[in-house]
């Protein structure tokens, strides 16, 4: 048994043991692994869904609870959507911020002495965008 990424890879020997590589799928080993679940790596943002290990990649490139990074410049918090908006209002609630809605036009105006503003678009109860907007004057 090898992972996929040896799989795909034309060579017919393994890297680490050099014994030959067999083409022969095994499905029962298949189904074994398929059956064992794993945590959402984003777990400790408080999402609990399992996942299954085959699953992984493609769950973590679109999970709605990624990391998402404070956008207040030199701030290193890190968490979900959900505790990033708590986080901003609770640790920086004199930071600049606009509200929108997708498909709706808005001005922002930054005076000089502002070095940035944060936009936050909600999308549903679940999906909340942020962004930074940097004053680069």
């Amino acid at each position: 048994m090898i992972c996929s990424q040896c799989c795909t890879r034309p060579q017919s020997k393994c890297q680490i043991c050099t014994l030959s590589i067999s083409r022969i799928r095994r499905l029962v080993l298949e189904s074994i692994v398929e059956s064992n679940r794993i945590s959402c790596p984003y777990a400790r943002f408080r999402y609990r869904e399992t996942l299954t290990y085959n699953g992984k990649q493609t769950h973590t490139e679109f999970c709605q609870y990624a990391p998402c990074f404070c956008p207040v410049p030199a701030c290193r918090f890190k968490g979900s959507a959900q505790m990033l908006l708590s986080h901003l209002n609770t640790e920086h609630r004199s930071a600049p911020f606009i509200s929108f809605t997708y498909g709706y036009s808005f001005e922002v105006e930054l005076q000089r002495q502002q070095s940035f503003c944060i936009l936050i678009a909600y999308e549903s109860d679940l999906i909340t965008y942020f962004f930074s907007l940097t004053n680069m004057s």
